[in-house]
């Protein structure tokens, strides 16, 4: 009975632990999204500083790139 016991704690700590893990990697994916919306939202301000025309593909390239310099990233369009 004591083994059983023990085992199922064992059991009970190892599903928590991949829980919590789980919960981590949710959460760095969240900070990750919020990051590059947030970087993209500033790109976006520094690129239209001097003009209030609507975003052409060259500024949205400037957006990108300073999106990955600020959040410290590489993605496909960088």
């Amino acid at each position: 009975m004591r083994v059983e016991q023990e085992q199922k704690v064992t059991e009970d700590a190892r599903i928590y632990a991949e829980q919590d893990a789980s919960a981590q990697r949710f959460a760095a994916q969240v900070l990750q999204v919020y990051n590059f919306l947030l970087y993209s939202l500033i790109s976006y301000f520094i690129c239209n500083l001097h003009s209030n025309k609507s975003l052409n593909s060259s500024k949205m390239m400037c957006v990108m790139f300073l999106t990955c310099i600020f959040a410290g990233q590489t993605y496909r369009l960088c």
